[in-house]
């Protein structure tokens, strides 16, 4: 069990200090107030899958939706035979729709 209870602390330890480049300056992800990053932010980060993977509750609703379509249109799946190719041909896509269309009627 020692190896196991490593890995989850070592991760956890990631997660906690994981940072990301944004307007070239590096920044600690946690510090970074949930959704409270833009789209043209979000064009100036950089970072691991790890960092990208964290800095999804960070992203306002316009900018979530603008990454949504940026991840479903790099997708290789397509079609609706798999769940997969649904979410990228269709979910994702409507949810940004729909995620920009609240946001411009509040």
């Amino acid at each position: 069990m020692k190896p196991f209870r490593e890995f989850v602390e070592q991760r956890a330890k990631e997660r906690a200090e994981a940072t990301v480049t944004m307007y070239d300056k590096e920044v600690l992800i946690s510090t970074i107030p949930d959704k409270s990053v833009g789209i043209e932010a979000y064009r100036t980060l950089r970072g691991n899958s790890l960092a990208y993977e964290l800095m999804i509750p960070k992203y306002t609703d316009e900018c979530l939706a603008y990454v949504a379509r940026h991840y479903a249109a790099n997708c290789s799946r397509r079609g609706t035979s798999t769940y997969d190719g649904a979410l990228v041909e269709f979910i994702v896509p409507e949810m940004a729709k729909r995620l920009e269309r609240d946001k411009h009627d509040s």
